[in-house]
């Protein structure tokens, strides 16, 4: 004879049959179901790319996502400042995995490790990523944002796992550290999606995100000023440059001008009093 199920089993039986769901939907929406086993073993850089995006552009709102080794065009800003320090002549900017833009600022970045690389590697990728970061700290710097703060992460040990850094001037350098101490952890099983659910990796996400979403506003006007600054002054330039006589010339002239109508004032003056 079956026992009946009390309120509390059919909660938890429902529960069980939603979150099943939810996991068989997110595993077909990234792609994981198509290679069971060799997928979440060894995913490509590619995979990887596509399975973080994925989870950022669900919980985006104000922020466009740029993947595909695109250039960071914030890395041009700090070439320009090698070039006049150090006299270098590129002015190629670097290529980066993924890029965070808003209002066609750049904000963050992310760099994609690939697999099965030595602690080296990583490190070097590591130092890579803060120096990308840095460069959009001057890239916000030059329009006029105040001691900018990038927020970025690293993702490595074979894809799934990633490190949230944020990075912060100070004084003439950049100090770069992890925004926490624990790691995120992307589910590649049902049961890995079920632990995502409880820890700390979709809190840690949404923390990044809303970080990055919450300073647009502010960074579009920041931006929007400094277009109008700098339209007003090149206006200047066009009107003084191309318009207007030099000041000199201009006093000069009337200097003469208001001679001359003295001279002939007054020659006036004399023909009529026959003086």
């Amino acid at each position: 004879m079956l026992e009946a199920k009390t309120g509390l089993q059919l909660e938890l039986s429902c529960i069980d049959s939603a979150l099943d769901k939810s996991a068989e939907a997110y595993f077909n929406k990234f792609g994981l179901c198509d290679r069971p086993t060799a997928h979440p073993k060894n995913p490509s850089e590619s995979d990887c790319l596509y399975l973080w995006t994925s989870i950022f552009r669900i919980l985006m709102e104000k922020i466009q996502i740029k993947t595909g080794e695109t250039m960071l065009e914030a890395s041009k800003v700090m070439k320009k400042l090698q070039q006049m320090e150090h006299g270098e002549v590129t002015d190629a900017g670097k290529r980066v995995n993924c890029i965070f833009v808003a209002g066609g600022i750049e904000i963050s970045n992310i760099e994609f490790k690939r697999p099965n690389v030595s602690g080296a590697e990583v490190a070097i990728q590591n130092r890579k990523n803060v120096r990308l970061a840095r460069c959009i700290q001057e890239g916000l710097a030059s329009f006029g944002v105040n001691e900018p703060v990038v927020y970025m992460a690293d993702v490595h040990v074979q894809g799934f796992t990633g490190i949230f850094y944020r990075v912060r001037p100070m004084g003439d350098i950049a100090v770069a550290g992890t925004t926490t101490e624990e790691v995120v952890n992307l589910p590649s099983t049902v049961g890995g999606l079920r632990e995502f659910l409880e820890d700390s990796s979709l809190p840690i996400i949404w923390s990044y995100i809303a970080k990055l979403e919450a300073h647009v506003p502010a960074l579009k006007i920041i931006k929007e000023q400094n277009e109008a600054r700098q339209a007003r002054r090149g206006m200047a330039k066009h009107i003084f440059r191309s318009s207007t006589p030099p000041l000199s010339l201009t006093y000069e002239r009337q200097i003469q001008r208001t001679k001359e109508h003295i001279t002939n004032t007054f020659e006036v003056l004399k023909g009529h009093y026959d003086l």
